[in-house]
C-alpha cells in the first residue's frame, strides 16, 4: 500500500470520526485509476451526503419547522425520517384540529407520547365543555338580567308611587321616576340636587326614619308627614329596601301618598263607630241577596254570630219568605229604593216585625244593597193600642162611634135592611154631680155588660156619647128590634140600681129611640139622625120609653128638608149664600196666630146659617160636593186677596181629592190672583187621604211643588196604621178633637194624643190639636208638647179673622 492509499484511508477514517463527532465533513475526492479506493470513497460520500441531508431535515425539524423536504428517497436513512416527518406533520394537522375544537383527535403511533397526548385531549375537551357550560349559563343570566332591568325600569316609571334610589353614604337621590315628580312637585333637576332630609316636613323624623333604613333590609313607614314643593303637607307610607351589590350598595324607597286614603279611612271609621253605635240593624248584600256584613245590632236582633250571618242569604233572615217578591223588592231597592215592613226571622225561630228601608249602591265597582232594618215591635203594639183604642170605647172597652158608623155604611152600601137602636142614661148627669164620676163610670159599665147579654154574636153595640149607646141590629125588621128596646129598657131598671139621697136605691133607667135602615137611605149622618130624632121624642115624652121613628115621618121630614138644601146649594153662588168663617190656628212655642181655618158656612133664605153637618152629607149624597169645593176655593182667594196677612186652610172633600179639574181651577186662581201660594194651605181628611193614596199623594206632591201647604184632619179617628204618615208628603197633622176634648180625664187619649205627637214630630210634620175647649185641656197639651192648638177656648169661628194683639192678649188671659 502506498502512500498515496494510506493517506485517502486516513482522509476516509477522518471523514467516519467527523460523522461520528455529528459533524458533517466535506466529500471525499476519489483517486484515478483506483478503483477499489473509489468505491470506498464513494460509499462515504453517500454516507456523509445523506448524513448532511437528515441534517439539513431535522435541524428544522427539531426547532418544529416542518416546512422542509423530507430526505431524498436514495438517502440511506431517509425512510425512519421521512416516516418521523409524516407523523409530525399529522400530529401539527390534528393539533390544529384540536385547536378548533375538534376533541376527537387521538395519536396512537407514538407510545407513551401517545397516551399521554390523547389523555391531555381528553383533558381539555371536557374543560371545553364545562367552559361551553358555564358560557351558556353567563349568556342566560346575563338575558334574564337585561330582562330584569327591563322589567325594573317599567317598573319603576309606572310605579303608582314614587319611587327613588338613595346613596345610603352621601343620602343623595341617585335615581327616581315620574310619579315621585308628581307626588313632591318638584321638577328632575331639581330632586337630583336633594337629600332624604329635603322630603320632611320634620327633619328630627327624618334623621330617625333614614337610621333605621340604613340599619334593616326591609323597613315599613305608615303615615309620614312630607312637604311638597309648593308647601303642601301630606301623609304617605313608606317602604324600603335594600339592594346589595359588588362595588357598592342602594336603598330603594318606595312613597305612597295616602292622604286621602287617611282621610277616607277617617270617614269610614267615624261611621263605622255611628254603623255600630246605631240602634237600627244594618245589613250590606250583594244583589243576589248574599249577606256581605252586617253591624253588631243584627248580631244581638238575629242571635247569630257576624261570621254566620255572612254565610246566610237576606231571604234567611224574614219569617216563611216568598222568595220571588222579595226578589223582586231587591230589584226595586237597587233601582231606586223601597220602604217596606216584613216579618223577620231570629235564630231561635222566634219572629218579629221590621220596618225595611233598601237602597242600591255601587261600592269599589260592584253593586250593593244597604238594608236598614227597624224593629217595630214596640209601634206596632202600639199601633195595635191605638187600632183598639180608634175603634173602642176606653171605659166600656165596646166599638166606638167611628166603628158604628164605618159599619151602617157598609149596610147601606150593600143595601142590607138593619135597624139603629140610640140609647140614653136618664139623668146621668145628676148621678155624676151627685155620686162622683166613679160612680156614673161604673153605672154606664153595668148596663154594657147587661145589654151584651141580651144580644146576638152579630148585633153591634158602641159608645158614641158620655151616657148615649147604640144598639146596630142588622137584618132585623122595627118590630123586632122595638121589642127587645121594651125587653132591654125593663132588664135595666130591674137590675141595675143607684145609691139614692134617702140611703136607698133608685132604679137606673134609659130611654130608647129606634129607627129602621132602608134601601131608601143614603147617608150614615141621615140615619144618626133620625134615631137621634126618635131619642129625642122619648126623652119629651118623660123618659124611660121607647120611640120608634115610622116611614111616614122619616119620609115627610126627609124630603122636605132634603129638596130645601139642594135649593139652597144650587143658587147659592147667584145669592152668595156661601160664607167663609175664620177660626184661628195658634202656636203653642211662639204665642202667635201662624194661620186660620176658613169654615164654610150655608145661609137659608132668612140668612140664618146653617152648620155643615145638615147640608154636607146631603151634598155628598146628591153629587153636589165638586160644586161646594169650588165655591170654596173662590171664597179663599177673595179673602187672602182681602186680608194680605191673612195664611188660609181650606177643607177639601175626598170626592174632590185627585181630581185633575180641581187641580187645575187652584192653579188657575193663583196665577190669576198673584197671591204667594204659600199663603193658601189645603185640608184632607185621613180616610180620603187613605182610600185613594196614589192619587192623593201625587196631587198633594204636584200642588206642594208650587207652594202650597197640606193638612191631614181628623187623625187618629181612621185610624190604620202610623205608617201612612210617612208616605202623605202633609205639613200639618191635626189630632180628631174626639180625643182631645177629655185630654185632662182620659189617660188613654191621652196616650194616644202623645203617641200620635211623636210619631209626627219624628217625621218632620207639626201637630194641631183641635176642640180645645178649655184651660186644663190646653195646659195638658202644652206638657205633650203638640205645637198648635185650635177650638173655642183659643177662638170661635168668625166671619172675619181676628189679629194678632187680641189673640195674645186672650192668651195671656188664659195663663
Amino acid at each position: 500500500m502506498d502512500s498515496i492509499e494510506k493517506a485517502k484511508i486516513r482522509q476516509i477514517s477522518e471523514s467516519i470520526n467527523q460523522l461520528l463527532q455529528g459533524k458533517i465533513p466535506t466529500s471525499l475526492t476519489p483517486l484515478p485509476d483506483r478503483e477499489d479506493l473509489n468505491k470506498l470513497t464513494e460509499l462515504v460520500n453517500d454516507v456523509i451526503n445523506s448524513f448532511a441531508e437528515i441534517h439539513e431535515f431535522i435541524l428544522p425539524l427539531s426547532k418544529g419547522i416542518l416546512k422542509v423536504d423530507p430526505p431524498k428517497t436514495k438517502n440511506l436513512m431517509a425512510s425512519p425520517f421521512k416516516e418521523l416527518h409524516s407523523q409530525l406533520k399529522t400530529l401539527t394537522w390534528q393539533v390544529q384540529q384540536i385547536a378548533k375544537g375538534d376533541y376527537k383527535q387521538r395519536v396512537d403511533f407514538m407510545g407513551e407520547f401517545s397516551k399521554a397526548f390523547n389523555n391531555l385531549v381528553e383533558n381539555l375537551a371536557e374543560k371545553d365543555r364545562l367552559v361551553k357550560k358555564q358560557i351558556k349559563i353567563l349568556e342566560q343570566e346575563a338575558i334574564r338580567l337585561r330582562e330584569s332591568e327591563k322589567r325594573y325600569s317599567l317598573a319603576l316609571e309606572h310605579s303608582p308611587g314614587g319611587v327613588f334610589i338613595l346613596d345610603p353614604v352621601t343620602k343623595k337621590v341617585l335615581e327616581f321616576n315620574v310619579q315621585l315628580e308628581n307626588i313632591l312637585g318638584y321638577s328632575r333637576e331639581e330632586l337630583k340636587q336633594m337629600s332624604y332630609y329635603d322630603f320632611y316636613l320634620d327633619h328630627s323624623s327624618a334623621e330617625i326614619d333614614l337610621g333605621n333604613i340604613i340599619n334593616k333590609t326591609f323597613y315599613v313607614i305608615k303615615s309620614r308627614k312630607l312637604k311638597k314643593k309648593n308647601g303642601q303637607v301630606i301623609e304617605a307610607d313608606i317602604q324600603t329596601y335594600w339592594s346589595v351589590g359588588v362595588t357598592s350598595s342602594v336603598i330603594i324607597i318606595n312613597i305612597q301618598d295616602v292622604t286621602k286614603r287617611n282621610q277616607a279611612e277617617q270617614i269610614l271609621s267615624k261611621y263605622k263607630i255611628l254603623l255600630e253605635e246605631v240602634k237600627d240593624i244594618i245589613v250590606f248584600c250583594d244583589t243576589e241577596g248574599r249577606i256581605l256584613e252586617a253591624n253588631k245590632e243584627a248580631e244581638r236582633a238575629y242571635g247569630y254570630t257576624n261570621h254566620e250571618l255572612r254565610k246566610m242569604t237576606i231571604y234567611d233572615l224574614f219569617a216563611c219568605p216568598d222568595k220571588e217578591i222579595l226578589e223582586r223588592k231587591l230589584k226595586e231597592a237597587c233601582s231606586y229604593g223601597i220602604v217596606y215592613e216584613a216579618v223577620n226571622l231570629r235564630k231561635n225561630n222566634s219572629t218579629f216585625p221590621v220596618e225595611v228601608s233598601a237602597r242600591g249602591s255601587v261600592v269599589g265597582g260592584k253593586s250593593i244593597l244597604a238594608n236598614i232594618i227597624r224593629d217595630i215591635s214596640e209601634r206596632k203594639k202600639i199601633e195595635d193600642e191605638l187600632r183598639y183604642l180608634a175603634t173602642h170605647d176606653p171605659l166600656t172597652r165596646i166599638a166606638n162611634r167611628y166603628v158604628l158608623e164605618e159599619t151602617i155604611a157598609e149596610l147601606i152600601s150593600n143595601q142590607s135592611p138593619g135597624t139603629l137602636l140610640l140609647l140614653d142614661v136618664d139623668n146621668f148627669k145628676l148621678i155624676n154631680d151627685t155620686f162622683g164620676h166613679a160612680e156614673g163610670d161604673k153605672l154606664l159599665i153595668d148596663l154594657v155588660t147587661l145589654t151584651k147579654q141580651q144580644l146576638g154574636k152579630k148585633d153591634i153595640m158602641a159608645r158614641i156619647g158620655g151616657d148615649e149607646f147604640a144598639i146596630l141590629f142588622p137584618k132585623t125588621e122595627i118590630s123586632e128590634a122595638k121589642v127587645f128596646a121594651e125587653r132591654l129598657r125593663n132588664v135595666v131598671a130591674e137590675k141595675i140600681k143607684y145609691p139614692n139621697q134617702f140611703k136607698t136605691t133608685s132604679s137606673f133607667t134609659i130611654s130608647i129611640g129606634v129607627t129602621a135602615i132602608d134601601s131608601t137611605m143614603f147617608d150614615v149622618n141621615e140615619i144618626m139622625a133620625q134615631a137621634n130624632f126618635a131619642l129625642y121624642q122619648a126623652k119629651e115624652q118623660g123618659r124611660n120609653r121607647v120611640v120608634c121613628l115610622t116611614c111616614e115621618q122619616k119620609n115627610r121630614e126627609k124630603f122636605k128638608e132634603t129638596n130645601k138644601i139642594i135649593r139652597l146649594i144650587s143658587d147659592a153662588a147667584a145669592v152668595k149664600r156661601f160664607v167663609l168663617y175664620f177660626q184661628p190656628i195658634y202656636n203653642m212655642e211662639s204665642g202667635e196666630i201662624t194661620h186660620h181655618e176658613g169654615l164654610l158656612r150655608l145661609l137659608d133664605d132668612s140668612n140664618n146659617i146653617i152648620p155643615p153637618s145638615r147640608f154636607i152629607p146631603i151634598a155628598e149624597r146628591f153629587g153636589l160636593m165638586a160644586q161646594i169645593d169650588k165655591h170654596v176655593i173662590k171664597l179663599a182667594f177673595e179673602a187672602l186677596d182681602k186680608y194680605p196677612d191673612l195664611h188660609l186652610f181650606i177643607n177639601i172633600s175626598g170626592g174632590s181629592l185627585g181630581e185633575e179639574y180641581l187641580f187645575n181651577y187652584i192653579k188657575e186662581n193663583i196665577l190669576a190672583s198673584g197671591i204667594e201660594p204659600q199663603r193658601i194651605g189645603f185640608e184632607i181628611t185621613e180616610t180620603a187621604a187613605i182610600k185613594d193614596l196614589p192619587h192623593a199623594d201625587r196631587w198633594i206632591k204636584e200642588l206642594k211643588k208650587i207652594g202650597c201647604c197640606f193638612a191631614i184632619d181628623d187623625f187618629g179617628i181612621g185610624f190604620s196604621t202610623f205608617s201612612y204618615l210617612q208616605y202623605l208628603p202633609v205639613d200639618y197633622v191635626k189630632i180628631d178633637g174626639s180625643y182631645v176634648r177629655e185630654l185632662d180625664r182620659n189617660d188613654k187619649h191621652r196616650a194616644l194624643v202623645q203617641a200620635i205627637n211623636t210619631v209626627a214630630v219624628s217625621l218632620g210634620k207639626t201637630t194641631i190639636a183641635e176642640f180645645v175647649e178649655d184651660g186644663s185641656v190646653m195646659e195638658v197639651l202644652k206638657e205633650l208638647k203638640i205645637n198648635h192648638v185650635q177650638g173655642h177656648y183659643i177662638g170661635k169661628p168668625e166671619p172675619v179673622p181676628v189679629n194678632k194683639v187680641n189673640i195674645q192678649k186672650n192668651y195671656q188671659k188664659i195663663k
